[in-house]
């Protein structure tokens, strides 16, 4: 948080460890060490997290990606590798930041991944980081519900979707509500076993 208040990388904060800081800077610190004893999550606070060996950009508009999800990502790399298809085609549900989606693009250049939300402002964020990691070439963003946006075949759907009633939610240990605290769900099909029917209503991101 130090880093982030300072606008410091981390060699320059600890090259830096001398150094008077101003008036400024420490009534801006102050301000995000209010925020984080107000429970407020620190990837909200910096604006940042890191997934999958990536740095992502999120907002209270998404949920924070957590490590543990990282093992779906795993999965979803493995499963692609042992069914070579040429260029497979994926589908991340509920995509929010993009992590998942991002992070199997950035592994499988041979991929075409295909992210969907129905939240406008989730959407933005996951475009952010695409064009971040430069996968905007094979990581598209759709607008709609489930898997209505899409009209490819698709090879493999993922999703780790917010599953959590919102009654539930207060009585949740801290962070459980910022995709901090709560397990996720591994979603897969068989190779080849989704093609779209119908399509409804739905807008892809450009």
């Amino acid at each position: 948080m130090l880093r982030h208040a300072l606008k410091y990388d981390r060699a320059q904060f600890y090259a830096s460890l001398n150094e008077h800081i101003s008036a400024e800077q420490i009534q801006h610190i102050q301000d995000l060490v209010d925020r984080r004893i107000d429970r407020e999550p620190l990837a909200y606070i910096t604006g940042q997290r890191e997934f999958y060996g990536l740095d992502f950009f999120v907002s209270p508009n998404v949920l924070i990606p957590r490590q543990e999800t990282e093992l779906l990502v795993d999965a979803a790399l493995a499963f692609a590798r042992e069914h070579p298809v040429g260029v497979i085609a994926i589908a991340d549900i509920g995509t929010g930041s993009g992590a998942i989606a991002i992070a199997i693009g950035v592994n499988l250049p041979d991929s075409r991944v295909y992210a969907t939300d129905c939240s406008a402002d989730a959407l933005e964020v996951a475009n952010c980081n695409r064009q971040r990691h430069g996968v905007a070439d094979r990581v598209s963003l759709h607008r709609g519900d489930l898997l209505a946006p899409i009209v490819q075949r698709i090879d493999l759907i993922v999703s780790n979707p917010p599953y959590i009633a919102n009654h539930l939610l207060p009585g949740l240990p801290s962070g459980s509500s910022t995709g901090t605290s709560t397990r996720p769900r591994r979603r897969r099909t068989r190779l080849g076993s989704y093609t779209p029917a119908a399509r409804t209503s739905a807008t892809k991101v450009e």
